[in-house]
């Protein structure tokens, strides 16, 4: 992995031009038997494979130069902001596709002229050449280099409507007060007329429940003691009230307004990287949507004239859900930035 050696702080760099050209990268299959770039598209799956030639000896360099590859570092000359730093994987060559698709594996590394030896050092047999079957797929996440990235939620982010996050629709059964609603009937016709219904009855209110997936980061991210998971956890001996169960203080990545967003949970997923390295992280968060918000609440009033939701908080203020920042103390949930702490790795 190619480290920044003027930055000396762990962060990445691109591979070179000339470090590119030492590996004697050549495309294959182009004229022999034209298997060089094969595209499969389907309702089910789209898939793109390229064969690509090399010095035996860098074949996996020319692994992490095709699928790309993240570290995390500290930022000394950003007051010590911890960041992810990301080399970029090769998109689809064909500009009808471009950067909606990118290299996401390798299928296949095979040895290609045999030269006679076996390593001492690994027992593997010694090849002239590596032929190195490339695959593409369709991101569904936009790619953005270290000096193109602000704020992480912008690359690397799965938002919800794709596959890997759909959107489910549901509702809630809110019951009402008892002796809300009475039976009603025909003039004349006696009982039960204008009698308390004796059993439960209520309203059914629409909620949402959508995901935003957070992709191939460094295990250190989230790992026990890590700064993301103590923020999501929360600690209660100190007071502090976890990510978990806080309701948006804006639409900054949500895409929803203010108050109307709570995050249930979050699911690390381990998976192995492209790149054969060792693990890396996938990072699952899910959420409530009501479009009322969670301040809200409805208030039947017998006479009809009063029935609607109505705010209740710690004060009299009212505020405009989708207008006004909700304050952290103002009703029982809490309140947080969610499209900013959920990408945060920095202490505080």
């Amino acid at each position: 992995m190619p480290r920044d050696d003027d930055a000396d702080d762990g962060r990445l760099r691109p591979y070179t031009e000339l470090e590119i050209a030492s590996w004697h990268l050549k495309r294959r299959g182009v004229r022999a038997d034209h298997e060089h770039i094969v595209d499969r598209l389907s309702p089910d799956s789209c898939q793109s494979t390229r064969w690509f030639s090399c010095d035996w000896e860098d074949r996996y360099h020319v692994v992490n130069y095709m699928v790309g590859e993240v570290s995390v570092y500290t930022d000394a000359d950003d007051d010590d902001t911890v960041k992810l730093s990301r080399i970029m994987p090769q998109t689809h060559p064909d500009p009808q596709f471009g950067d909606l698709w990118m290299a996401t594996g390798i299928p296949e590394i095979r040895g290609f002229k045999f030269l006679g030896t076996i390593d001492d050092d690994t027992g593997l047999p010694d090849f002239e050449r590596a032929d190195i079957r490339v695959m593409f797929e369709p991101t569904p996440m936009l790619l953005k280099s270290d000096a193109g990235t602000t704020s992480e939620a912008t690359r690397y982010v799965i938002y919800d409507g794709y596959a890997p996050t759909p959107t489910e629709m549901g509702s809630e059964y809110i019951t009402l007060p008892g002796g809300s609603i009475r039976f009603n009937r025909a003039a004349g016709m006696g009982v039960p007329q204008d009698v308390p219904i004796p059993y439960n009855v209520g309203i059914v209110e629409g909620e949402e429940k959508f995901s935003i997936v957070w992709e191939r980061l460094p295990m250190e991210v989230y790992a026990q003691g890590s700064v993301l998971r103590a923020a999501v956890q929360g600690n209660p001996e100190a007071g502090t009230r976890g990510l978990v169960g806080a309701i948006n203080k804006t639409s900054t990545v949500l895409n929803r307004p203010p108050g109307t967003c709570m995050l249930l949970g979050v699911t690390p997923q381990r998976y192995l990287d492209p790149t054969g390295l060792g693990y890396v992280l996938r990072l699952k968060y899910d959420f409530l949507y009501r479009a009322k918000g969670f301040l809200n609440f409805y208030y039947y009033d017998r006479a009809g004239s009063a029935s609607g939701y109505y705010q209740a908080g710690t004060t009299s203020t009212h505020l405009t859900i989708g207008t006004d920042a909700v304050p952290d103390t103002f009703s029982i949930h809490h309140v947080r930035d969610l499209g900013v702490d959920l990408f945060n790795l920095t202490p505080p």
